[in-house]
């Protein structure tokens, strides 16, 4: 454990006895934590946690398991609103200053929160199959993996699931602890249809604050690099959208011009380019057939509102795919047959005040290349967080 990196007290005994009088005998001296130190020497801490890991982005050390969670945390609870999104016409640039990264290195502002996969006869999106199946620790990382510590402060009611955030589609656990200080709980972590994340004390009995502190792996494909090449029997079945919404998705394919006679990876290239080529507005689109038609024929509208566009536009072509998103930003992921990938779709906001401020001094997880041509001023996840950090280090914090 790092703690036990303490000066090495013998030498601080071995001094003449002309100093060793006149000033003292030094027993012992701090040495601040080295994350290199702590990697070379595989060392622990609670929870079987290592003390710093190696990734893309140089060794970054853990996040402290037994640090006492406080009142003033930004903590994730129990919630009593609806997994359901509603689509708005609110195309304006958003600015966002609520945003809580949790991720080391930082995947700011794609920490993967709310997830949809299913489409209502109103155009609400909600989680086909909420079922949870366990999130076992013990994963191994493999050399195509990356490695992340999570660090969470976290309300657990008793008897209660709490929406957790993770860093993409398809992450496991290598090792993890929740706990209050020094006390350790029993913990469970699930995940349903859509791939979010929840965790459960099953001992807890009055509610309390704790903190959950991980040790995460997921395959680096997720985040970038050249899609697979499958045919469409290849790809997971998708259920058929409702009718009216089946119809209004092939008026929209037929004006973007793709198709099931094109391969999956064509298809998505083709709708990638459509919807990265949407602009904000201060002015919504006109309400002429309904909010989906709307938004997608005029070309119109911010991260979230191509996110759901482009969800309902795949699905109805038969293409695997969610909307992802969370306080500051969305996006989609898409499956190729082989593993769901992360999309940018741009139309990214800004991160204001304490946001932008938080992301000071983070070590930055850098992606594999996308594997899409981005359109001339594109407003790019990667770009809203790197002038977050850019202002923050110039002593601005929020614009």
């Amino acid at each position: 454990m790092r703690r036990l990196l303490l000066a090495i007290a013998v030498a601080a005994l071995v001094v003449s006895p002309a100093r060793a009088t006149t000033r003292g005998a030094v027993l012992h001296e701090p040495i601040p934590p080295d994350a290199r130190e702590d990697l070379a020497m595989h060392v622990s801490l609670d929870g079987d946690l290592p003390a710093a890991l190696q990734t893309p982005s140089g060794v970054v050390s853990a996040p402290d398991p037994r640090a006492p969670p406080t009142s003033l945390d930004r903590a994730y609870g129990a919630r009593a609103d609806a997994d359901v999104f509603q689509p708005d016409r609110d195309t304006r640039r958003p600015e966002s200053s609520a945003y809580d990264e949790p991720f080391t290195p930082s995947t700011a502002p794609y920490k993967r929160d709310e997830a949809f996969d299913a489409v209502r006869e109103d155009y609400s999106l909600y989680v086909r199959d909420t079922r949870l199946a366990v999130v076992s620790p013990g994963a191994t990382p493999g050399p195509e993996d990356e490695e992340f510590y999570a660090d969470l402060v976290v309300d657990i009611p008793p008897s209660a699931h709490v929406r957790i955030p993770t860093v993409g589609p398809g992450a496991r656990v290598v090792r993890a602890r929740l706990g209050v200080g020094a006390e350790e709980l029993p913990y469970v972590i699930e995940r349903d249809g859509a791939d979010r994340w929840f965790v459960r004390a099953p001992t807890v009995t009055t509610p309390l604050r704790a903190r959950l502190v991980m040790e995460i792996t997921i395959a680096r494909a997720t985040f970038g690099g050249q899609m697979g090449d499958p045919s469409w029997s290849d790809l997971p079945m998708v259920p058929p959208l409702p009718d009216n919404v089946s119809r209004a998705a092939a008026v929209v394919r037929a004006a973007i011009g793709v198709s099931r006679g094109m391969r999956p990876r064509e298809a998505t290239a083709k709708l990638v380019q459509y919807f990265r080529g949407f602009v904000d507005s201060d002015a919504p689109p006109p309400p002429l057939a309904n909010v989906y038609l709307d938004l997608a024929l005029s070309k119109k509208g911010v991260c979230r509102h191509r996110a759901f566009v482009f969800l309902v536009t795949a699905l109805g072509l038969g293409l695997p795919t969610r909307m992802v998103h969370n306080e500051a930003h969305a996006w989609v992921e898409v499956n190729d047959g082989t593993l769901w990938r992360r999309i940018d779709l741009g139309g990214a906001g800004q991160f204001e005040g304490d946001a932008a401020s938080a992301l000071r001094g983070r070590p930055v997880y850098r992606p594999p290349p996308d594997a899409f041509a981005w359109p001339p001023n594109a407003q790019r996840g990667d770009d809203m967080a790197a002038e977050a950090r850019a202002r923050a280090e110039a002593g601005g914090g929020g614009s």
